[in-house]
């Protein structure tokens, strides 16, 4: 009673359907261990979450996806199982009213199929040789390990006025039984709760360009990093303004021909962080909190060779190019994005 601890059982049952594309059926289960310490610490411990995806693909999924140069994407697309365990540790002081500048600290650390991968080693078992992996009844199974951390600094400038910085990473990697970490379970860009001038699913990896096309498949990636500034300010009874800054980008760590330009390296990757800013208003209601928000491109380096046809400017900058079709996104979400 005294550190508020309790069990947690799940079963989840979750269809998916996009049109044309695929339908994805999941089935999960788990079981974890939460409990706070002290007044702000708050730990979770996975002991085992397993998942089983089934995806039937389209016929028209296929003929685009079918090619040598998507055989390692198209893992993530077949059938697949996760047993995984993990744990996160959670520092937040923001409900302590009398505090005039609060702090958010998070990390949390996954990891998949080493038991699984032990038991098939030890067990002398044979993997498939179509591709070369350990099955589980038939099913190909996901080993890989993931990190991540996010930091949040809500600075009071006095009752009505707020300047909040954030910074959050991620690092996701494949081994042993994978050559890619599970869809449900890589990063991807842009967002309500990302660099908000671009639509989720729409960011990234690196400088590859999706020319346009909604191609969801191919913009998601192994490591994240995301910064962001926000200065909030309360207007008149329950709405509030905010104006941000955000920057940010997904990349891969290996390096995958159906994701040109994707692969993360020290030498590039500044180079390739996005940079977006804009408005937004909420309506805060005590128990939740309603946002509207409005993001714009300011850097997008999915234009890395795009040069004006005078060569007078670099079209990553779109200040001057503005196109407010596509250079400016609309968000809504519940609650602060950090």
């Amino acid at each position: 009673r005294r550190i508020d601890a309790s069990t947690e059982f799940k079963i989840g049952y979750n269809r998916q359907i996009r049109p044309n594309t695929y339908k994805r059926n999941s089935i999960s289960a788990g079981m974890k261990y939460m409990w706070n310490y002290r007044r702000n610490y708050r730990y979770t411990v996975d002991l085992i979450d397993i998942n089983y995806i089934d995806i039937t693909t389209s016929a028209r999924f296929d003929s685009i996806y079918s090619g040598d140069r998507y055989s390692v994407l198209r893992e993530s697309y077949s059938d697949h199982f996760i047993m995984s365990i993990g744990g996160s540790i959670i520092y937040n002081n923001q409900l302590q009213k009398t505090k005039k500048n609060k702090t958010l600290y998070k990390a949390s650390f996954e990891t998949a199929g080493n038991l699984l991968y032990g038991i098939s080693s030890i067990a002398n078992r044979s993997k498939n040789e179509m591709n070369g992996q350990y099955e589980v009844w038939g099913i190909p199974y996901s080993q890989y390990v993931k990190g991540e951390f996010d930091y949040s600094f809500n600075h009071e400038i006095d009752e009505k006025n707020h300047i909040v910085y954030h910074i959050g990473f991620g690092l996701a990697y494949p081994y042993g039984n994978a050559d890619i970490v599970p869809f449900e379970k890589r990063f991807f860009g842009g967002g309500a709760n990302g660099v908000r001038g671009w639509s989720v699913r729409t960011l990234g990896p690196g400088i590859y360009s999706s020319a346009g096309i909604n191609d969801f498949v191919k913009q998601t990636g192994d490591f994240k990093l995301l910064m962001n500034m926000e200065y909030r300010t309360k207007l008149f009874w329950k709405i509030e303004a905010a104006a941000f800054v955000d920057a940010g980008n997904i990349w891969t760590i290996k390096e995958y021909e159906s994701q040109p330009g994707g692969r993360f390296s020290f030498e590039q990757f500044y180079k390739q962080i996005a940079l977006a800013y804009g408005l937004g208003l909420r309506f805060d209601f005590s128990y939740f909190l309603i946002r509207f928000d409005v993001g714009v491109k300011a850097y997008d380096p999915s234009r890395f060779n795009a040069i004006a046809k005078d060569g007078s400017r670099d079209e990553r900058w779109r200040f001057h190019g503005l196109n407010w079709s596509d250079d400016c996104t609309f968000h809504f979400a519940i609650g602060y994005p950090f």
